[in-house]
C-alpha cells in the first residue's frame, strides 16, 4: 500500500505535495507498492535549521519503508517542489538497499 501524508502548510499545498509525491515515487520507485511517506510542511525551516528540507528513514535500516520529509513551507511554490523531488531522490537508494546505512548503535 502506497501511503503519502502531508501535513502543516495550506490546503492546496498538502495536496500539490501529495500529488507530486506520488508522481516522484512512480518514477523513481515503480516497483515499490508498499512504501508509507509523510510530509511535513514547517514554515521558517530555513531560517531555523539552515536547510529547505530533509528526509529521514522511521523503520529498520534494511529496506525501509517509512519515510519522513520535512519541508520550508515559507519558499517559493518551485522551491518546494524543487526540494520535494530532491528529497525523494535520497528515498530511492535507501529503499532498494544500494546504500548501506550504518545501524543504530553506531549513531
Amino acid at each position: 500500500m502506497i501511503d503519502i501524508e502531508a501535513t502543516g502548510g495550506k490546503k492546496k499545498l498538502r495536496e500539490e505535495v501529495e500529488d507530486a509525491t506520488f508522481f516522484f515515487l512512480k518514477k523513481l520507485l515503480p516497483r515499490i507498492k508498499n512504501i508509507e511517506i509523510n510530509i511535513i510542511l514547517k514554515r521558517g525551516l530555513k531560517e531555523k535549521e539552515g536547510l529547505y528540507g530533509d528526509c529521514i528513514w522511521e523503520d529498520t535500516n534494511h529496506r525501509p519503508r517509512v519515510f519522513t520529509i520535512r519541508m520550508d513551507s515559507a519558499v517559493e511554490h518551485d522551491l518546494i517542489m524543487d526540494t520535494l523531488a530532491h528529497e525523494m531522490v535520497h528515498v530511492k537508494p535507501v529503499s532498494y538497499t544500494h546504500l548501506t546505512l550504518p545501524t543504530s548503535d553506531l549513531v
